[in-house]
């Protein structure tokens, strides 16, 4: 809905016949080559631009930055899907955007910079743009499944011709060996999981998710549960089937409300786990991780403890 002030008016009608552009904007301090800092203004912009399907061209402006800066091959692939979904990608200076400066004034405008709790904050000309419901990421389920359709392709349509009820679940387990956050007890928890459930759960370990964004899209698209610490490659969350539980590790006085929303959005449950009997909201309160970013820099870095036992009790209530 577009809302000037004193009336909502309906966006079908306003746009009808106009260009629609999403201004990506570079995060203030963050690394846009950070998958989950780049989705913050990609993602969202996704989410806009699926309100406009009949617009006579959608588009992507980057401010501040342009593809030359873009050097991870998954957020490469994300802006290739985009062009492929029929966005066209305008760059800051850039000479397809002198070419249609005059027609883009015309259409409405929607600048994506940063998140709140209020939904998307764009500014649409002198209009102000707004979706019910926001959420961090990607705003309505059906977005989420247009995301899946143009990344997966038929991959996307053969799962979900699939039987639900089935045997044995998948479990990905990611531990991320070498780098923070790193989950200690990964293998035993495995093998653990193996010895108690035997073929009801095929259990997978991924060190750190590389390759190309269909490659990590798929991982995650063929899993039903997923339990990994907090970290970039949940980004790939976008990409989970709906009912997929996922367990994310956290660890102590490091706890953020982040990719949560964006399991719930693509239709999955969302889990956290935190060393128990403790409290992960007054946790990283008092550590005053928000305030200090040396003191946030070296909690995130802690490694996650979470025991085999602990995995093993909690997994039928995931299940």
């Amino acid at each position: 809905q577009f809302d000037d002030g004193n009336n909502n008016i309906s966006s079908s009608i306003s746009y009808k016949g106009k260009v629609v552009v999403c201004e990506m904007n570079k995060l203030q301090s963050l690394n846009m080559n950070h998958i989950p800092h780049f989705a913050q203004v990609a993602f969202p912009c996704w989410s806009v631009l699926q309100q406009f399907p009949n617009a006579k061209q959608r588009y992507i402006k980057l401010n501040d930055f342009q593809l030359k800066d873009l050097t991870s091959q998954w957020i490469m692939d994300l802006m290739k899907t985009f062009q492929d979904a029929g966005i066209m990608i305008l760059e800051d200076h850039g000479q397809n955007l002198k070419n249609m400066k005059a027609e883009i004034e015309k259409g409405w405008r929607i600048s994506i910079d940063k998140r709140n709790s209020g939904g998307f904050p764009g500014e649409v000309g002198d209009a102000k743009y707004s979706i019910e419901n926001s959420k961090y990421f990607l705003n309505h389920h059906s977005d989420v499944q247009a995301l899946q359709k143009q990344v997966l392709g038929e991959n996307y349509f053969q799962h979900h011709n699939q039987k639900r009820h089935r045997l044995p679940l998948r479990a990905l387990l990611i531990d991320r060996a070498g780098v923070t956050r790193e989950w200690v007890y990964s293998n035993e928890t495995a093998l653990q999981i193996k010895k108690v459930w035997g073929e009801d759960i095929h259990v997978r370990i991924i060190s750190n998710l590389n390759g190309t964004l269909m490659e990590q899209a798929l991982e995650f698209h063929n899993s039903d549960i997923i339990i990994s610490p907090h970290g970039a490659q949940l980004t790939n969350l976008a990409f989970i089937r709906p009912c997929t539980a996922v367990l994310e590790l956290f660890p102590r006085s490091y706890y953020l409300g982040y990719f949560q929303p964006l399991v719930l959005s693509a239709g999955g449950i969302a889990l956290d786990g935190y060393p128990y009997d403790r409290n992960a909201l007054a946790d990283t309160a008092s550590a005053q991780v928000i305030a200090n970013v040396k003191t946030r820099e070296r909690l995130r870095r802690s490694p996650i403890h979470a025991s085999p036992d602990s995995i093993l009790r909690v997994l039928p209530n995931v299940i």
